[in-house]
């Protein structure tokens, strides 16, 4: 089975702990998401599950789990060799995401938390030209492992060096029962999106497509040019 990155190329501070007697708050909660998402938090996770385990398990016997499998970065990180993942870490290590708004309604029965927030992750844009090249190879038949492998210290390299870009997105909550922890659905889905944000291989294979269909429009007007004179 390929790597998640190759089978790509080829197609803010934790609060502390809630006490054990209550559920978390809303921002509370959502600060643990976000680091067990971005940092694969230790004390993070186990807080949250603590949390989510307060849901009653007749109604919601899905919630205590809903801490588990959300790191964004681990297969990611696993694609690459030994030197270069360590590269990879170590600049994913600054990606976090901060409550921008918080807000609450109760009148609201399936969903009434919602946080408006903010991510700050790598600009990887300048790896455009470096993907653009395996696409000809692809394309051509000439990608090889080793030419694979270049591309990917070659990415390593461009996110080492990356300026940072804001991603902003939104997270509903409910509550698992009353009075009962937050839990949220949606944020089980932003490690998935962050990994994309970090390899935009669909952006990028659409953006060469419509400038293959941009140059081949040109070349059919001049040719049609050239026959009119």
């Amino acid at each position: 089975m390929l790597k998640p990155v190759l089978a790509l190329l080829l197609g803010g501070p934790f609060a502390a702990p809630a006490a054990a007697s209550e559920a978390m708050s809303l921002q509370d909660t959502f600060d643990a998401y976000m680091q067990v998402i971005t940092q694969n938090d230790t004390q993070a996770r186990t807080t949250l599950t603590n949390s989510l385990r307060m849901a009653d398990p007749d109604v919601f016997p899905a919630v205590p789990g809903m801490a588990d499998d959300i790191y964004a970065f681990r297969q990611f990180i696993a694609s690459f060799g030994e030197q270069t993942a360590a590269i990879v870490r170590t600049r994913l290590k600054a990606v976090h995401c901060q409550a921008a708004h918080v807000s609450t309604d109760e009148a609201d029965v399936y969903y009434p938390g919602t946080v408006e927030y903010r991510c700050v992750i790598p600009d990887v844009s300048a790896y455009f030209e470096d993907y653009r090249e395996h696409h000809v190879q692809l394309r051509t038949g000439t990608a090889t492992p080793a030419r694979i492998n270049g591309l990917l210290d070659r990415y390593a390299a461009v996110l080492r060096d990356a300026p940072d870009l804001t991603y902003e997105g939104k997270a509903r909550f409910f509550r698992a029962g009353s009075g009962g922890p937050w839990a949220s659905s949606d944020l089980r889905f932003l490690g998935a999106e962050l990994v994309v944000r970090l390899m935009p291989v669909q952006d990028w294979d659409r953006l060469i497509e419509a400038e293959a269909g941009s140059s081949s429009t040109a070349t059919s007007t001049d040719e049609g040019g050239s026959h009119a004179r």
